[in-house]
Parts: C-alpha cells; sequence; structure tokens
C-alpha cells in the first residue's frame, strides 16, 4: 500500500481522530444541539396546542357573545312591547280622563250660561219693571190718578212674579 502512497499509521491515526471527533461532537454538540431541538419542537407543540384551545375559546366566546345579543334583542323587544302597550294604556287613561275633564267644563259651561240666563231674564223683568213704572209715571201721569197709579204699578210688579216663577 505504500507504494499506492497510503500510509497504514496515518490511516489509523485519522481513523482514531475521526472517533475522538465523532465522540466529542455528539457528546458536546449533538446532545445539546438535539436538546435545543427538542425543547423548540416542544415549545412548537404548547404553541400549537395554545393557539388551538384559544381557537376554542374564542369560538366558545363568540358564540356566548352571539347568545348574548340574541337575548338581549329578545329583551329589549319584550321592554319596547311593554313601554309600547303602557304608552298605549297611559293614552287610553289620558283620552279618559281628558274626556272626564271636558264632561266637567262641558256642565260647568252649561251651568254658567243656566246662570247667565236667569241673571239675564230677573235684569229684563227687572229693567221691563221700570220701564212700565217709568211710563206709567211720565206718559200717563196726567191721565191717570194716584191711585190708578199704584193699582196698574202693582199689577204689572205681581205679573212680572208671575213670569218670572214660571219661567
Amino acid at each position: 500500500m505504500q507504494n499506492l502512497g497510503i500510509d497504514i499509521n496515518l490511516l489509523i491515526a485519522q481513523f482514531i481522530n475521526f472517533i475522538v471527533f465523532f465522540i466529542v461532537f455528539k457528546m458536546f454538540l449533538v446532545k445539546p444541539f438535539n436538546k435545543v431541538l427538542k425543547d423548540a419542537k416542544e415549545v412548537e407543540e404548547k404553541h400549537t396546542k395554545a393557539i388551538s384551545e384559544i381557537s376554542l375559546i374564542e369560538e366558545k366566546l363568540d358564540q356566548q357573545e352571539k347568545e348574548r345579543r340574541d337575548k338581549m334583542k329578545k329583551e329589549i323587544e319584550a321592554v319596547l312591547k311593554e313601554a309600547k302597550l303602557d304608552a298605549d294604556q297611559a293614552r287610553k287613561v289620558a283620552i279618559e280622563e281628558a274626556k272626564k275633564e271636558a264632561s266637567k267644563i262641558l256642565i260647568q259651561a252649561n251651568d254658567q250660561v243656566e246662570k247667565d240666563r236667569q241673571t239675564l231674564y230677573q235684569d229684563m223683568r227687572l229693567r221691563t219693571g221700570e220701564l212700565s213704572v217709568s211710563l206709567i209715571k211720565t206718559a200717563l201721569k196726567d191721565y191717570l190718578t194716584d191711585d190708578a197709579k199704584k193699582k196698574l204699578t202693582e199689577n204689572i210688579v205681581n205679573n212680572l212674579a208671575k213670569d218670572i216663577k214660571i219661567n
């Protein structure tokens, strides 16, 4: 082999160097590197697991949020419906109160009209009586005696009194 330029001693030494290098490489570089790779793989698996858990939690939260929205929507609809019923009821009560108040006002107005009418009739009769007495005094004073004037005045007053009681 020497003729081929191969030295056996050098080959053995290189083989021993390779084995020592392999042992040192395996002990000091491969084990820590494998540990780092294993740790990175574990971290990646934890990351993947955490992401899937987060996705599940997000889906649950989305579902809960949707349920809350639906529940809130139903509650709002119920409150609006109740408020509408309350408003309708309040409107009916207000209308009834307004009708009662209008009826009272109408009754009071009719009473006031009747009172004013009675006052007007009484005032008219009083003025008619005064006018009659004034006519008797002025127009008929030359033609009637004092006794006739008194009797005529009493007759007019008595007839006016009867008319007042009749109406």
